[in-house]
């Protein structure tokens, strides 16, 4: 029972750490574990424990609607470096690019219609 109720504070200390641990993730692209530790006043293995049970509710919160905040960042781990990437910049760009691709087809559409209901110029003498 005392080993269940330590592992079980244990999660809840990693759950409560995770809004932390991302705000700090979104300011960096790559921050070494070590370093990382030091702003959270944490060794590095409690650390890694953090980063495995963020990347554990990244999976969860895919499938979930209705708790969407860890997916706007990713990182993985690179011997003692974490590598982090935003994932909304990408997903802006993509936006934009179907944004202009729509309005492409839009103008195509136009001008091939114009060009079908105009009448033919007549011929020159």
């Amino acid at each position: 029972a005392v080993v269940s109720t330590q592992s079980t504070g244990a999660e809840v200390e990693q759950q409560r750490l995770i809004p932390t641990l991302r705000s700090f993730l979104k300011l960096y692209t790559s921050i070494p574990i070590s370093k990382l530790a030091k702003f959270l006043d944490m060794n590095e293995n409690e650390v890694r424990c953090c980063l495995m049970a963020f990347k554990h509710k990244k999976e969860i919160a895919k499938g979930d609607s209705v708790d969407q905040t860890t997916l706007d960042i990713d990182f993985y781990v690179d011997k003692d470096m974490i590598h982090i990437s935003d994932t909304k910049i990408a997903r802006h760009y993509g936006d934009y690019y179907v944004q202009q691709v729509l309005k492409l087809k839009e103008s195509n559409k136009l001008i091939l219609g114009s060009a079908l209901t105009r009448p033919a110029a007549p011929p020159s003498a």
